[in-house]
């Protein structure tokens, strides 16, 4: 029978993985049963509501849960009565909140909160003004009668729960600050999808403007939509689910909805980051980039004339079938451990380096419990480095990438300036200079981070029969200021890869060939037993 401590961490891992408690047994594997690393991070947020005191690094590097139960204890003193982590106040300065105002056309008294964005939202930021880029406009269609006060409606609840929804961006005395308004959301009325999609994208969010703008078109046909235009500055890919995740449960129970706890504020995050050290965070990537060796072109690429901008203009999609692939010595292993080694094996192919250096884009989710729950650009680009040998096994290789990602998790935000500083060097440019941008990033986005795979309904009240559906039927970014970059979905039955690239670097054949090969490789990694070499994987596909 269990202890408290056992059935407390039992219930915990039920939740959070979905399943009932008798299909957790002592010796069952956090990823075998469909665990990854957010999900890793939400199981420490929840750990203390049930009087357990659960180290997060421990749920990473004990994944059975015998092993990670020997690490768990009871809390000396129960979650509701320690004191919440606190955030900075907010800002009172009125001659701050006055020139604030002034610049966005704004009453002092409807302003929320001014504070300063993060490095990467200050980089976003500063990419949409000067080149357009950043700007992301999704397109939800109204389907099956679904009526639209229904949908305005759970737009605006959202907004009004969410103050990075709320937020502008200004520059005072040189220093780019966000600034939180109190006001609802402005709805642009359109009868024409086309014509109005067209006239948003060419709009630029300028100082002192929304960064999320929202349209709602009723075609004379009957079709309606709503156009969700943000800015890269106010959202990312988990915040975008976490979206779809508000609108589903506002359509299924508005009430319930709006009795939900609010989730935390964008706040959060920026403190974690004001109040960390990043002394350690330097040692790490100190130490991961010694002996950095130059990138080798990737073949069929070209050069871009000095000075010029890369830009990411054309986008290549395919699907592929996860089903389909059984999964031999991967059980301990994240799939998106498996997506960056290929990854990094299909460059190794494509360069002949057994050194491999890329640009990762992580959630950073995986900072401090609650993270997973809060809206906006928590996003951190890392180099992502795999060296192997040819000899080596594939599960060793796997093992390796796993507990470095894992190891870096904590020092994802600072990961950015080191690489290319570390790359400058290598190009022999001064300090300063930036390194030239024709590499490859790669993103992995977990399940539920795909809207096109994502039903929001509506219900009649008496049970879970559907009635309206609102469905994501088109995304646009604007484009990216990077050379080249793969993106992998994971959808549990299929993962969708997409590519985007400047094709004056780049051709479509050449990325066509390239996600087919990715694809192919990721199946063999997890075809592959114990005995088979990395050498396997070099051969030409």
């Amino acid at each position: 029978m269990d202890n408290p401590v056992a059935t407390a961490l039992r219930s915990a891992w039920a939740e959070v993985l979905d399943l009932d408690l008798d299909e957790i047994e002592d010796d069952s594997n956090f990823i075998a049963l469909g665990g990854d690393s957010v999900q890793a991070m939400r199981l420490a947020e929840i750990a203390p509501l049930r009087g357990l005191d659960l180290d997060p690094e421990a749920i990473f590097q004990e994944g059975v849960f015998s092993n990670l139960l020997a690490r768990t204890k009871m809390r000396a003193t129960p979650a509701e009565q320690q004191d919440e982590t606190t955030h900075s106040p907010l800002t009172t300065d009125p001659e701050l909140i006055q020139t604030c105002a002034d610049t966005c056309g704004l009453a002092p008294s409807v302003i929320e909160d001014v504070y300063p964005p993060s490095a990467m939202g200050a980089y976003f930021f500063t990419g949409h003004q000067e080149h357009g880029a950043f700007l992301l406009q999704i397109v939800f269609q109204l389907q099956n009668d679904l009526p639209a006060p229904s949908v305005c409606a759970a737009f605006e609840a959202i907004h009004d729960r969410n103050p990075t929804f709320r937020s502008r961006f200004v520059v005072v005395n040189d220093e780019l600050q966000t600034v939180v308004d109190a006001l609802p959301l402005e709805w642009h009325n359109a009868s024409n999808l086309e014509e109005y999609k067209a006239e948003d994208r060419s709009k630029r969010v300028r100082p002192g403007k929304p960064a999320v703008r929202y349209g709602l078109i009723c075609e004379p046909a009957g079709e309606s939509y709503v156009v969700w235009t943000a800015l890269h500055t106010a959202m990312d890919a988990w915040t975008r689910k976490l979206l779809c995740d508000d609108l589903e449960s506002y359509l299924a129970d508005p009430d319930a909805f709006l009795h939900k706890p609010k989730r935390p504020p964008m706040r959060k995050y920026l403190d974690f980051l004001k109040h960390a050290d990043p002394a350690p965070a330097g040692a790490f990537w100190s130490t991961y980039l010694a002996d950095l060796p130059p990138r080798t072109a990737v073949e069929g690429s070209n050069t871009l004339p000095v000075g010029s901008q890369p830009l990411c203009n054309q986008k290549i999609i395919r699907k592929f079938p996860l089903d389909k692939i059984s999964s031999k010595i991967t059980s301990t292993i994240r799939l998106s451990t498996i997506a960056h080694a290929a990854f990094a094996i299909l460059l190794a192919n494509l360069t002949s380096t057994t050194d491999v250096h890329f640009l990762g884009v992580r959630a950073s989710r995986t900072m401090f419990p609650g993270a997973e729950q809060i809206m906006g650009s928590l996003l951190s680009i890392v180099p992502i480095r795999v060296r192997f040998s040819p000899s080596e096994p594939i599960l060793d290789l796997l093992t390796r990438v796993q507990d470095e990602s894992n190891a870096m998790m904590r020092y994802e935000p600072w990961g950015a300036r080191p690489y290319f500083v570390a790359r400058a060097k290598l190009e022999g440019k001064e300090a300063g200079e930036p390194a030239s941008e024709r590499a490859f990033y790669f993103n992995w986005y977990p399940k539920g981070t795909d809207p096109f795979e994502r039903r929001m309904c509506t219900t009649d009240g008496s049970g879970p029969e559907e009635r309206g559906t609102l469905r994501v039927v088109e995304e646009k970014y604007s484009p990216h200021t990077v050379a080249g970059g793969f993106g992998a979905y994971d959808n549990g039955g299929f993962f969708r890869v997409q590519s985007e690239f400047d094709d004056r670097i780049y051709s479509g054949d050449l990325m066509g060939k390239l996600i087919g090969r990715f694809a192919r490789l990721l199946e063999k990694m997890r075809q592959a037993d114990g005995g088979e070499s990395v050498e396997s994987l070099l051969l030409e596909l």
